[in-house]
């Protein structure tokens, strides 16, 4: 037979596995996946690709950008990662696509999409 206290630490045990399993995610009707979003873009460059993941995370995942994101969905699809994440962070900035944000939790610098660059993605790179 088990005691409450036994119990109890069960029952909290099992209401801290599902927690680690349950992720809450919130429900966005209009997302669609990155790779069907990326072809319907097609970005040629370095710089499209990397605004075009931007612009993504930004639209569906309601949050700004680091560079870690930039890699993380390029490795999803394939596409080929740059090695200087300095010089196409200012490319991007030169270029008016981006600017920089604050530091997140995780001490990396988050980065906007601004006006241009949202032009850019969603003119799928007609004037770029």
């Amino acid at each position: 037979m088990v005691t409450e206290e036994e119990f109890q630490k069960l029952v909290n045990r099992v209401k801290n596995l599902e927690d680690r399993v349950f992720v809450k995610q919130e429900f966005n009707p209009d997302k669609i996946p990155f790779a069907t979003f990326a072809k319907s873009k097609g970005p040629k460059t370095h710089e499209e690709r990397a605004i075009t993941i931007g612009y993504y995370v930004w639209k569906f995942e309601n949050k700004n950008f680091t560079y870690d994101d930039i890699v993380t969905y390029c490795k999803k699809i394939g596409w080929p990662t740059y090695t200087n994440s300095s010089v196409l962070l200012r490319q991007l900035k030169k270029k008016a696509w981006i600017e920089e944000g604050e530091k997140n939790s995780d001490g990396k610098i988050e980065f906007r999409v601004i006006m241009d660059g949202i032009s850019e993605v969603e003119n799928n790179f007609a004037d770029a």
